[in-house]
């Protein structure tokens, strides 16, 4: 995230010459994803993690099966307990 800012930075910092076309947001610089790709098993499937498919076909409303172009698991939240703060003592 700090190469990205970095490079931002330096985009803001030198404007288009005259006569110089503004960056085009095909060159402008993406943000880092917020998840890493990479492959799983069946095994990886766990109770409580969420998993999405993304449809190879366009309508699967009446489908009794289909192939998936992109698969996805995201982990259960990680749920930690709230910090509970004593009384005010008076």
């Amino acid at each position: 995230m700090a190469e990205f800012n970095k490079k931002m930075q330096e985009q803001l910092k030198t404007p288009p010459q005259p006569g110089q076309a503004p960056i085009s947001p095909a060159d402008a610089i993406m943000p880092p994803e917020f998840f890493i790709k990479k492959e799983a098993s069946i095994s990886d499937i766990k109770i409580g993690i969420t998993v999405n498919v993304v449809a190879a076909d366009k309508d699967i409303k009446n489908a009794k099966q289909f192939t998936a172009a992109e698969i996805s698991l995201q982990p259960a939240p990680v749920m930690t307990p709230a910090a509970v703060t004593p009384p005010a003592a008076e």
